[in-house]
């Protein structure tokens, strides 16, 4: 979607005020230039404009036991610094290569939201990613990380953008939070099996969901997979 402005990429695309769209999305509030008068142009255009926020949880989703991809997995340690314990990692190195893609061609914006999150940077060098967001920065386990991850969805969707989220095991299905999640029809919510992760359909079916333009029909976009 091409939205005309004249006075930079950060500029207001209704009155044209420079330097007022912020990295998020967000606009600050201000007044339409040579007039007292506030710019009446509503901030939620400009979030839904810009690529999904893509929550990417590691364990079960890009390291599993069985990933396929039609060739051997990769295989290597990954120290954590959080647990003084270097994990076995197995991937797709196909489909740490799409993700790549997708993150730098700006087709979305990567966010870590795993309880790698601590330890995001080793595997940003394990899998020469270029450094990427974190959803949260504790060291957790269990509920607690799944509180976490479940307020970072909820954090991407109030803020105007659309999400794609993909975890093995938080992600819901059905249920009252996966109401929630696709009510607006801006959420596409992944849960591949743990022991093969993300296969190459999920990995379409995000592309064709981060393409489209907002407010059209997109494949997958208000409901989950598995």
């Amino acid at each position: 979607m091409t939205i005309p402005n004249d006075f930079g990429p950060n500029s207001c695309h209704s009155c044209s005020r420079p330097d007022v769209i912020q990295p998020d999305g967000t606009v600050t509030p201000h007044n339409v230039l040579g007039l007292a008068s506030p710019c009446d142009a509503p901030p939620s255009i400009y979030p839904a404009a810009l690529p999904p926020v893509w929550l990417l949880d590691v364990d079960g989703v890009v390291n599993a036991r069985k990933p396929g991809w039609g060739a051997a997995p990769r295989k290597r340690g990954c120290w954590s610094a959080s647990d003084a314990y270097e994990y076995v990692m197995r991937w797709a190195p196909p489909l740490v290569d799409r993700i790549r893609d997708l993150h730098k061609s700006g087709t979305v914006e990567v966010r870590w939201c795993t309880t790698w999150c601590p330890d995001a940077d080793a595997l940003e060098r394990l899998w020469a990613l270029p450094t990427l967001a974190r959803a949260f920065t504790e060291h957790v386990k269990g509920e607690e990380a799944h509180a976490l991850k479940v307020a970072a969805a909820r954090r991407v969707l109030a803020s105007g953008r659309r999400l794609v989220w993909t975890d093995d095991d938080v992600v819901p299905l059905d249920g009252e939070l996966h109401d929630e999640l696709i009510a607006t029809g801006r959420a596409l919510l992944i849960r591949p099996k743990s022991a093969t992760g993300l296969q190459p359909e999920h990995m379409d079916t995000i592309e064709a969901f981060a393409l489209d333009i907002p407010g059209d029909d997109v494949i997958g976009a208000a409901g989950g997979a598995r």
